[in-house]
């Protein structure tokens, strides 16, 4: 039985960012907590207290981000060396050993055929009875079977939205029943 591993990082967007060369959006992905927790509200407050306009204000927040990404992604190019890749082969090598610590035999190449199937959204309601929107993300993660073959096991990924925390474990989407109206009968 798996136990819950907590890892600091999104395992579908570890894969991605292994399987997809450098590209514009690779970096929005990457840093859109940052820019979210930081530069956003930095930018916005300067921004307003300069241009005093809010449509003044919103092109340059545009300009500005873009501005960003473009620096990023011509220093990732100029140096040939893509850093998220990197991190990414890294920290999805040391899941691939936790995995087989917890039964669930893998390998890091295995973990990159890994296959995202489902997400779905729930609010909670926390132990300080505050609510949480938890984002759930179901991948089929190729697994060696005993007797040599692969197979595929559906794992979950839970994550609290704005926490750094992501917790995987085994399971599967639950089926919900739903009416069907019948017209004329």
């Amino acid at each position: 039985m798996l136990v819950n591993i907590i890892i600091n990082y999104d395992f579908w967007e570890h894969i991605l960012d292994v399987q997809e060369g450098i590209t514009t959006f690779k970096i929005v992905r990457n840093n859109k907590r940052k820019w979210a927790r930081w530069h956003f509200p930095i930018y916005t407050l300067v921004d307003a207290l300069i241009l005093e306009s809010l449509d003044k204000t919103i092109l340059c927040l545009v300009m500005q981000f873009g501005g960003l990404t473009a620096v990023e992604y011509m220093a990732q190019r100029y140096y040939d060396d893509d850093l998220y890749a990197k991190i990414a082969k890294k920290d999805l090598t040391l899941l691939a050993q936790k995995l087989n610590d917890n039964h669930i035999k893998t390998s890091y190449p295995l973990l990159l055929d890994s296959k995202y199937y489902d997400k779905e959204w729930q609010i909670h309601i926390n132990e300080n009875k505050l609510p949480e929107w938890i984002e759930k993300k179901y991948i089929l993660v190729p697994t060696y079977a005993g007797d040599g073959d692969i197979h595929s096991v559906s794992m979950v990924q839970n994550h609290v939205v704005g926490s750094d925390s992501y917790v995987l474990t085994l399971g599967s989407p639950k089926k919900s029943v739903r009416p069907i109206l019948a017209k004329g009968v």
